[in-house]
């Protein structure tokens, strides 16, 4: 295989995964609206990230440093409540 052929081969492969997370945003109704070219500039600023079942992506009172989007999975998001003082009410 030549040199020419294997960029080409690598050039489709590389423009079908920015198809894909392309219409991925899409499906994201925040960018619902937005043109394929302000998707294309917003990919260079994405990055995929894999976490695993329990583990912690930040906590309450970090400063988070990212925007996420789950594309896949669960991701579930809790806080930590106080209980209420006991009331001296009589019923």
């Amino acid at each position: 295989m030549s040199k020419e052929d294997y960029e080409k081969v690598l050039g489709k492969i590389e423009h079908a995964k920015l198809n894909k997370l392309v219409d991925f945003l899409k499906s994201v109704p925040s960018f619902k609206h937005w043109s394929k070219s302000a998707l294309l500039k917003l990919q260079y600023f994405c990055k995929k990230q894999t976490f695993i079942r329990n583990q912690y992506v930040y906590k309450e009172g970090d400063d988070p440093d990212f925007v996420y989007i789950i594309h896949q999975g669960e991701f579930e998001i809790s806080k930590k409540m106080r209980p209420e003082k006991d009331s001296d009410i009589d019923l």
